[in-house]
C-alpha cells in the first residue's frame, strides 16, 4: 500500500488533564493521519469538553460506560482509514512515529509498532523499553506467547480489515485484552517495527494496568487461550510448557510489585512446575524466600 490511509482512535474516561495533550500529538504528526476520533466512555469530568475544544478536526463520539475495548471496537467501527492507530487518552506520540510506521505498511503486514518512551510513575524502569524488553517483529506469535505482552498499544497501527476480520478486542476481557488481540493477529500475519521510541507512555498508580489480581486471571486465560488455538497446538510441547511458566513468572513479579508475598511466591512455584530450568521462576522463588 503506497499511500495508506491511518485513521486515529483515542479512548478516553476521566482523561480531562491529558487528553488534549494527546490529541495535540497527533495534530503534531510530520505525516497527517486521516482522521482523529475520540471515544468519551462515560467520563464525568471535562473530557468531552477537552477534546471538542479541536473542532472539526476531532470526531468526538459519547456514550455510557462501557470499557476500552468496547470503545475501541465501536470507533474503528466507524474509522474510515486502511489502518488503525492506538492511542490511550494520558499517552503522547512523537512528531515521526506515523510518517515512520506508514513506509512499514507493506503487503503481508498485518501491524505495526515502535519502541516508547516511560515517563511518569515508572517505578525503576528504563526510560526506552527495549532496553528491557526488545522490539520483535516477523513471525512473532511464539515469541509474543513466550516472552509475554512486549507490544504497547499506543505503539500499534493495525490493517482495519484484519481487525475487523479477527472481531476486534475482547470485549469480555477487561486486562490483557490488547496481548489477545496482538497474538490474534501475529498469529496471521507478520508484524512489523519501526525501531525508534515514538510513543511517551505514562506511568499511573491507579492505570488499569495497576490491578494485580484482574490482571493475572486475565493473562492466564489469554495464554491458554492461544495455547488452544490452530496456531497454538503446532507449538512443541517445549514452548507450550514455557509459555505458561513465563506467563506464571510474570503474575509472580506482578504479586510481588502488590506487596502479595505467599501469592508471588505461589506464582513463581507455578512457573517452575511448568518449566523447572526457567531462571526468572528459580530467581523469583528465592527474593520471595528470602524475603527481597
Amino acid at each position: 500500500m503506497s499511500d495508506p490511509r491511518v485513521s486515529v482512535v483515542i479512548a478516553a474516561r476521566n482523561a480531562e488533564a491529558f487528553i488534549g495533550s494527546a490529541i495535540a500529538s497527533v495534530l503534531g504528526q510530520t505525516r497527517a493521519a486521516a482522521e482523529i476520533i475520540v471515544v468519551d466512555d462515560g467520563s464525568t469530568d471535562g473530557t468531552a469538553a477537552a477534546a471538542a475544544r479541536f473542532g472539526p478536526r476531532v470526531t468526538l463520539v459519547q456514550h455510557q460506560a462501557a470499557g476500552v475495548s468496547r470503545s475501541r471496537n465501536a470507533a474503528v467501527a466507524r474509522a474510515e482509514g486502511d489502518w488503525v492507530a492506538f492511542l490511550d487518552a494520558d499517552d503522547e506520540w512523537l512528531p515521526g512515529k506515523l510518517e515512520q510506521q506508514a513506509r512499514l505498511m507493506l503487503d503481508g503486514v498485518g501491524f505495526v509498532h515502535c519502541d516508547r518512551l516511560n515517563v511518569g510513575e515508572v517505578d525503576g524502569l528504563p526510560e526506552r523499553q527495549s532496553a528491557i524488553q526488545p522490539l520483535v517483529q516477523g513471525d512473532i506469535f511464539a515469541t509474543l506467547l513466550v516472552t509475554g505482552n512486549t507490544i504497547t498499544t499506543s505503539a500499534v497501527a493495525i490493517r482495519r480489515s484484519l481487525f475487523l476480520q479477527l472481531g476486534g478486542f475482547d470485549e469480555r476481557l477487561t486486562h490483557a485484552e490488547d496481548w489477545d488481540l496482538w497474538l490474534r493477529a501475529a498469529a496471521v500475519s507478520e508484524v512489523r517495527a519501526a525501531p525508534d521510541a515514538l510513543v511517551r507512555y505514562r506511568h499511573q498508580a491507579a492505570s488499569a494496568s495497576r490491578n494485580p489480581d484482574a490482571m493475572i486471571r486475565a493473562r492466564v486465560i489469554v495464554a491458554e487461550r492461544a495455547l488452544a488455538s490452530d496456531r497454538g497446538r503446532r507449538l512443541s510441547g517445549l514452548a507450550r510448557r514455557q509459555a505458561m511458566s513465563a506467563t506464571w513468572t510474570t503474575n509472580g513479579w506482578e504479586a510481588a510489585r502488590a506487596g502479595q508475598r505467599w501469592r508471588a511466591l505461589g506464582a513463581y512455584l507455578r512457573a517452575a512446575a511448568w518449566w523447572p530450568l526457567s531462571r526468572g521462576a528459580a530467581a523469583g522463588v528465592a527474593r520471595q524466600i528470602l524475603g527481597r
